[in-house]
This record gives structure tokens, sequence and C-alpha cells, in this order.
């Protein structure tokens, strides 16, 4: 199931999302390591348009994904998985659009971990956007 994310990006400062902590049916996630065949894609969209691409191939300038590793306790288990967020320079934010809303989300992929070796691909965080202009020049 998805976590509801609402973010707000104000036009031309440096954007950071707040931090979402990887977790696949109970298990870490290893986003660092490529062997793993774990990938993730974030995009924000305004009807059919993308916006702004975060991934670790052909990405929109400016539009960074942020991994670190995490370790904690979930549901009275301990964890070590992938925490990430994302990031938009200020260059990037510049280029947005004030007053209009994105939906976005945060999807993570494998080709091999489905049930069957299967691909298996799940929506982590999903929610709207909204770029407000920047009153300090």
């Amino acid at each position: 199931m998805a976590v509801r994310s609402d973010l707000t990006i104000y036009q031309g400062d440096t954007y950071l999302s707040p931090w979402w902590v990887v977790v696949v049916d109970g298990a870490g996630v290893d986003l660092a390591d490529p062997e793993s065949g774990w990938t993730v894609k974030a995009q924000a969209r305004r009807g059919d348009e993308v916006v702004a691409t975060w991934a670790a191939t052909d990405p929109t300038p400016g539009a960074h994904l942020v991994t670190a590793a995490w370790s904690g306790d979930i549901s009275g288990q301990p964890i070590e998985t992938t925490a990430l967020r994302l990031y938009l320079t200020p260059t990037a934010t510049a280029e947005l659009e004030a007053n209009r809303s994105l939906a976005f989300d945060v999807e993570l992929n494998n080709p091999t971990a489905g049930p069957l070796g299967d691909p298996y691909r799940v929506t982590l965080v999903v929610g709207a956007i909204s770029i407000t202009k920047d009153v300090t020049e």
C-alpha cells in the first residue's frame, strides 16, 4: 500500500522531500547494491505531460534521488533497508510553473523479485505537488 504524501515546492528554492523508508513485504531493500536488481523511479505529471523525472538513468536535469542506509524497528522487528528522498536544485524548481498542482508517485521495481521469479513493481509513495511562487528574489 502506497504512502500518501503531499508536497509543496517553492520556485527557485532547493527542494528536499521527506525521507521515505523502503520496505517490501516486511523486508529491507538495498538500493545501493546494483546486483540486487532493485531500481526506483519517480515522476511528477500534469495530466499526460511529464514535468519531472527522478531516476538513475535519464532524469530531468536538476532532479536527483537521494538514498541512505536506514536501520530501525518496524512493527517490533529490526530492519536494515534504504531510505530515499527527492531532491530538486534551485535551477530545476525555478523552471516549474507557479500556482499549479502536479500528481507524483515513487515506484520500486525489480525484474525477478515477484513470487514466481517474475517482475515486481510497487508504488511506494503517491501524492500531489503544489508549486508556489517564491516571494523573496
